[in-house]
């Protein structure tokens, strides 16, 4: 008596699937057929590029296609379940990328103007931008008032005036100037964390050594060579402690303005937790900010070990 013949457990039809880069289209699978039954071992072989792993990912639902049709035990694939599971052949999910790279990496199907436009609205987000611009303010303004006596009498007054006032006294004004949005956060977090950076880099530049500054004008050096040469190796210590602290008060006053006025965010959330009287996802909002304090934090110190080699070896 014949036996009965087995069903497919994956069936390709048709399958047809392009790529879309910087506007350019490239055919990766063209009307691909493929059947495995029960039992079945099958081995897909072709050149590198040719698109084998793309067919993989396809029929594990990780990657979309054009056209065709894709089934597993006579269920069409629409995305990624518990029955399907794949070994990639990297030894990571995803490849080592730079920031910018990481935050547009799911979004490859975009143009390059697209993304670009899509990843600076997504750094904006997080505010890197208002923790550069309040690091190079503060070691700029810090390194002059450091270096001249009279710059620092013109302005120490007004910086210790300012500086005494709370960044939570600042959130009104700001909303009432900026409005609720993501340039309220970046002035917010300029202003948090622009004090600590400028008064940590001013004490580490006036307390370089005459005995220095003296050897710098015995060899004529100029004013951005004595600057390159002897203040900044000098205070660089005390200027990454000011951009460690900067960055942990800007990360607190950026949420703390979130809970009084935004539309987005973590402060958002938990203020909008509050009012629907979730204390669970309160504690949960106030563990992520602890924990991605505490990682801020360590990779700056992995970061400054890294720059200041000599300091580790004088501990």
């Amino acid at each position: 008596m014949r036996e009965p013949e087995q069903e497919n457990i994956i069936t390709v039809s048709h399958l047809n699937k392009e790529f879309v880069k910087d506007g350019t289209s490239f055919q990766v699978l063209k009307d691909v057929d493929l059947s495995v039954k029960k039992g079945e071992f099958v081995t897909i072989v072709g050149h590198s590029g040719c698109g084998k792993s793309t067919l993989l990912k396809i029929i594990c639902g990780l990657v979309s296609y054009q056209d065709g049709s894709v089934s597993r035990n006579g269920h069409a694939v629409s995305g990624p379940d518990a029955e399907c599971g794949m070994v990639f052949q990297d030894h990571r999910l995803l490849p080592w990328l730079k920031i910018r790279d990481n935050i547009g990496f799911g979004i490859r199907n975009m143009t390059k103007a697209e993304r670009e436009e899509h990843i600076a609205r997504h750094l904006e987000l997080v505010g890197l931008k208002g923790y550069l611009l309040s690091a190079v303010l503060g070691m700029v303004l810090g390194s002059l008032m450091g270096m001249s006596k009279t710059v620092a009498h013109l302005l120490q007054p007004t910086v210790t005036v300012i500086r005494q006032i709370p960044i939570i006294a600042w959130i009104p004004l700001i909303i009432l100037w900026c409005g609720i949005g993501e340039l309220s956060k970046v002035v917010v977090i300029v202003m948090a964390a622009f004090f600590p950076i400028m008064m940590n880099t001013m004490s580490g530049i006036s307390s370089t050594p005459a005995g220095y500054i003296e050897v710098a004008q015995l060899y004529k050096l100029n004013f951005f060579k004595t600057f390159r040469k002897v203040y900044l190796p000098h205070a660089l210590p005390q200027i990454l402690v000011g951009l460690k602290l900067g960055l942990g008060i800007s990360w607190m006053a950026v949420v703390a303005a979130e809970l009084i006025a935004s539309l987005s965010g973590i402060g958002y959330r938990m203020s909008n937790a509050r009012s629907l009287m979730q204390s669970d996802v309160v504690i949960v909002c106030m563990i992520v900010i602890g924990v991605v304090g505490i990682l801020m934090d360590k990779i700056l110190g992995v970061i400054f070990t890294a720059i200041t080699p000599w300091n580790k070896k004088q501990k």
